[in-house]
């Protein structure tokens, strides 16, 4: 895939975990936004990010996770909204997961904004 910014990975995040939001059986590789990327990697734009940023730093693996803030390095932990997303067949866990995860990448969005003026 082709070189990310920052404010590209949290836009596309939030446009995938928005369409999972409202569409909570369906999942990330299911989103039909993919027909415009390839290979991406984890079927995830922050992890994408991280590891171009990861590349042309030579640092370690998720140091530049721009979805870090909502749950530390590590997606996969128990206490995740993605692991809670992940690992749940409930609808409403998934859609609430998802939200949260939505919401957060619109955050990040305004803060750059409003930080950097973009």
């Amino acid at each position: 895939m082709k070189k990310l910014t920052l404010r590209q990975s949290l836009k596309l995040c939030s446009k995938l975990w928005g369409w999972l939001e409202k569409n909570p059986a369906m999942f990330k590789v299911d989103w039909p936004g993919w027909d415009e990327y390839d290979d991406v990697e984890n079927l995830c734009f922050a992890c994408e990010y991280d590891l171009q940023q990861y590349t042309k730093n030579n640092t370690t693996i998720c140091s530049y996770c721009p979805l870090k803030g909502l749950w530390g390095k590590n997606c996969m932990k128990a206490t995740s909204p993605y692991d809670k997303w992940s690992n749940s067949c409930d609808e409403d866990v998934r859609q609430k997961n998802a939200k949260k995860i939505a919401d957060f990448c619109d955050k990040e969005l305004e803060e750059l904004k409003t930080n950097k003026g973009v």
